[in-house]
């Protein structure tokens, strides 16, 4: 009894608890962000000092349900403006006298509110006169004004008066002079909290370490000195990924330079920075270019020239035309150049007649003679390009690293051009030592490349070595491109190196033994480069301890995020259509930066590619294809030796009887030999059909097994593997035919002995998957559904999974362990990118490169009927081979040999359908 008195007197108060517990709790505020720029200054705290038209702009983001209003010193209005980037970049006139601007968003009855407090700025004539005579080119008036300001007793007016003063030095080529200026000018705005005076002059000290002296950690590291100073100063904030972009730039890190120029553009178009934006989107446009991404590139030059306003400085359309002219420069030498691609020419002249301008610096305009005469070399015009190239050196520029080993490549090419190859290789040499102790890679791999020519023109066999050379730099600096982005455009910006790699040792030949395989290797190794930077797995294990533990803590993270990341795609369908879009933008950014975070990774395990490409088996005949100097050459390696044939020309939509008679008959004798052709065509020829081509009066499937080699090193032998299997089917649950494919094929492993986990619809999500082909022992993934290729490099390609999941390329690349022998029974599963110039990247090639000895999969559509009739011959096994014996391998002994077998069945039984469409990919 006294227990329960007990609990009845604890009763009253517990209730009472219980009685406030029960209300309702404060609403959260709205989530509220605001930045702002415009401000003619901005002082810690922050304070923004009004420019004259006292206006600011305001990017703000709130909740869509929210009530968003703005007040500038009178009542409150809501606020209006465009949108941009999920919220509203407003224009706000601040009131006489208002000692703020105040944002506030509403929802519920709570409220987020932000305030920025806002000043009169003090005027002062002088500097403004100054600043128009400095305009005016009117340099010596402008420091008569400046220099008495520099030791004005008002701290604000010294440190603007040393910038401009640092400006001039600058214009004047004193680089060291400027430097001391704005050191000065920046200890001052510190100590004055002046914030965006400090990240105005550290923007031109870095430009300063970037451009001029090259001195890239000294330009970041005053970068990064802003960074506890950013909050306050969104604007700085923004326009800092662009400078950032410039020192990423000149290093060369293609990488970086690529995201960081993004940001800017982002970040200034999001804020109304017009000016920056633009320089950031040109930026951009630059440095696709030099990823070989002409028609984007050329695009966005267009939109930029149209958009600029009918006032625009000459000086501003001068240095744009002079970028526009250096990507065309870039893209009319190679082979990647189209259409589209303007004549340089026209474009630097222009730039230069707009130049001579005071307001364009004499560095600059170095700049635009000297891609002037480069221009004039490439138009075959040596003895124009030295007449610029003196007028060059006249310019009153302060020293550059870059400017001078453009202007030391000149000269090289100028003597090459003007058959003076002995005098060329001094200037090229000269290049090579200063890009060298400048980090510039492009201009280590010019110079390499021009010694190179000079001593092929010259007859020297050095010349092979160093042709070795430049391609080894190619490759290093080709880890620069993030993947996804267009390492196959960017290679193919340079395959002439190669072509006259090929074509010097194709030469040798004819004198020396054993030269036509040393020109069949560097073929291989050029097609394959782009793969070979992926071949990951067995060179893991040789990293040091550290470098080990962070590259799998990278892939840890990043498998963990994609989990996640497909395990809340189903639920985006239950959201309202406008939640829903957003939702799929926000994953589809998150998949961008994953995939980035992953090149990251690989980026750091410094793979290169150098390994040698497989041998041929014994009674493998490997028919390698690469264009040379003067057309394309092939070769015909075995385990006895190479033979090399000059080809000419060749037309890749030539009808096949044509290709057949130039591309397999020179290689009669070596075909009527083989047990199986491997093949390993460069580019445009991969993608042909090679085994339906005719031969002797059929295809050549019909007289030997024809595998698609990536020439990727060759894996150590594995242990026999039990039999288990991953069979993958109609994941979406929109393929009926693909599931009664995958049912067949399991029942049909099942039946053999084989242990089969079977994925069937909406079992088969990411988790699901990975899991059971990473599990020790499979012997075999059989895929059936849809294949999708999509991307540059091929990097969105996917397998759709459960869910809206899916199994991407780098999701294959990421995964611990991949079986021998992979089926994609699905569209596209092997097809790579059109624009590919050497191997290109697909779901195949990346099982391949992930560790897979052998995929079959499709170059295009195929129709569900053909697919299905094509995996039940594939797994009815190879005539004689008993597949109905317990324990049978059946096709995995021999991949390419089994899919002869099924591929000539079918053109039997039907002569005109697509019986080519699936081919065996080996390493």
């Amino acid at each position: 009894m006294r227990a329960a008195a007990l609990t009845l007197a604890l009763l009253a108060p517990v209730a009472l608890g219980c009685e406030r517990a029960r209300e309702a709790p404060a609403p959260a505020p709205p989530l509220l962000t605001v930045e702002f720029a415009g401000c003619a200054a901005v002082r810690a705290g922050p304070i923004c000092e009004l420019p004259r038209d006292r206006t600011v702009r305001l990017w703000i983001q709130a909740p869509r349900d929210a009530v968003v209003t703005v007040a500038a010193g009178g009542a409150a209005a809501p606020a209006r403006g465009a949108e941009v980037q999920g919220g509203v970049l407003a224009r706000v006139r601040v009131e006489d006298g208002a000692p703020a601007v105040i944002v506030t968003a509403a929802r519920g009855g709570a409220a987020a509110t932000f305030r920025l407090d806002v000043d009169a700025p003090e005027p002062v004539p002088e500097l403004e006169r100054a600043e128009a005579l400095r305009q005016a080119g009117r340099f010596d008036e402008a420091e008569a004004q400046l220099e008495p300001l520099g030791r004005d007793p008002r701290p604000a007016v010294r440190s603007q008066a040393r910038r401009k003063l640092a400006r001039i030095a600058r214009a004047r080529g004193q680089a060291a002079r400027a430097v001391e200026l704005l050191v000065d000018a920046i200890r001052e705005d510190r100590a004055d909290g002046r914030v965006s005076d400090e990240f105005k002059d550290r923007f031109t000290l870095a430009y300063i370490r970037v451009q001029v002296e090259h001195r890239l950690d000294d330009a970041r590291r005053e970068l990064d000195a802003l960074l506890p100073l950013a909050p306050a100063y969104p604007e700085g904030r923004a326009i800092a990924h662009y400078f950032r972009g410039l020192a990423a730039a000149e290093a060369a890190d293609l990488r970086a330079t690529l995201r960081l120029f993004r940001e800017a553009a982002e970040h200034t178009a999001r804020l109304g920075i017009d000016d920056y934006r633009r320089d950031a989107v040109e930026r951009m446009a630059q440095t696709l270019g030099a990823l070989g991404r002409n028609g984007e590139a050329v695009a966005l030059f267009r939109e930029l020239e149209a958009g600029l306003p009918a006032d625009t400085d000459p000086c501003r359309r001068a240095l744009l035309l002079n970028n526009a002219g250096w990507f065309a420069l870039r893209a009319a030498s190679t082979d990647a150049a189209d259409g589209a691609t303007p004549d340089p020419a026209p474009l630097f002249e222009e730039a230069l007649a707009l130049s001579q301008r005071p307001c364009v610096e004499p560095i600059d305009r170095a700049h635009v003679l000297i891609n002037l005469a480069l221009a004039l070399v490439e138009r075959g015009q040596p003895g124009e390009a030295a007449r610029r190239l003196a007028e060059a050196r006249r310019a009153p520029a302060p020293p550059s690293p870059r400017v001078e080993a453009w202007r030391l490549l000149l000269e090289g090419r100028i003597a090459l051009a003007s058959g003076r190859p002995a005098q060329a290789l001094p200037w090229f040499d000269r290049l090579s030592r200063l890009a060298q102790d400048a980090a510039f890679p492009e201009a280590q791999f010019e110079g390499a490349l021009g010694r190179a020519e000079a001593e092929d023109a010259l007859g020297r066999a050095a010349a092979g070595a160093s042709y070795a050379r430049a391609e080894a730099l190619l490759a290093a600096w080709s880890r620069s491109v993030p993947l996804g982005e267009g390492r196959d455009t960017f290679l193919g910006r340079f395959e002439r190196c190669a072509r006259l790699h090929v074509d010097f040792v194709l030469r040798e030949a004819r004198l020396a033994p054993g030269a036509a395989a040393r020109a069949a290797e560097v073929a291989r190794r050029s097609r394959a480069r782009l793969l070979s930077s992926l071949d990951w797995a067995d060179r893991v294990a040789a990293l040091a301890p550290d470098a080990r533990a962070r590259w799998e803590a990278a892939v840890a993270a990043y498998r963990g995020a994609r989990a996640a990341l497909d395990g809340g795609t189903a639920a985006d369908w239950g959201l309202p259509k406008e939640r829903h879009a957003a939702a799929v933008a926000a994953r589809a950014a998150e998949h961008a930066r994953l995939r980035s975070a992953l090149d990251d990774a690989l980026a750091g395990l410094q793979l290169g590619s150098g390994a040698e490409p497989p041998p041929p088996a014994d009674g493998e005949l490997v028919l390698v294809y690469h264009p040379v100097r003067d057309g394309w050459a092939g070769f015909a390696v075995t385990a006895a030796g190479a033979r090399a044939v000059a080809l000419g020309a060749v037309d890749p939509r030539a009808a096949p009887e044509r290709l057949g008679a130039r591309l397999l008959d020179p290689f009669a004798e070596e075909i009527g030999r083989a047990r199986r052709v491997r093949f390993a065509a460069y580019g445009p020829l991969d993608r042909i059909d090679l085994h339906a081509l005719p031969h002797a009066g059929q295809p050549l499937l019909a007289r030997v097994p024809v595998a698609y080699g990536l020439d990727l090193p060759p894996r150590p032998a594995a242990q026999p593997s039990p039999r288990s299997a991953v069979v993958v089917g109609d994941p979406r649950g929109d393929l009926p035919a693909a599931r009664a494919e995958a049912a067949a094929r399991a029942g049909d492993l099942a039946r053999r002995g084989w242990a089969v986990a079977h994925l069937e619809g909406q079992a088969a999500t990411h988790d699901a998957v990975r899991a059971a082909v990473e599990r020790p022992g499979v012997s075999l993934l059989h895929y059936a559904g849809h294949g999708v290729f999509e991307g540059r490099d091929g990097w969105r390609s996917g397998l759709p999974l459960a869910g809206g999941g899916w199994l991407t390329v780098g999701d294959i690349l990421a995964l611990a362990r991949v079986p021998p022998v992979v089926v994609l029974s699905g569209c596209d599963t092997a097809r790579t990118a059109e624009l590919a110039r050497a191997e290109g990247l697909g779901l195949a090639q990346a099982f391949a490169a992930a560790g897979a000895s052998a995929v079959v999969a499709a170059a295009r559509p195929v129709r569900d009927a053909l697919a299905a009739e094509l995996m039940a011959a594939l797994y009815g096994g190879r005539a004689g081979a008993a597949p109905e014996l317990p324990g049978a391998r059946l096709f995995l002994d021999d991949v390419p040999a089994a899919l002869r077998d099924v591929e000539l069945t079918l053109l039997r039984a039907a002569p005109d359908g697509d019986w080519t469409s699936f081919r065996a990919i080996v390493r």
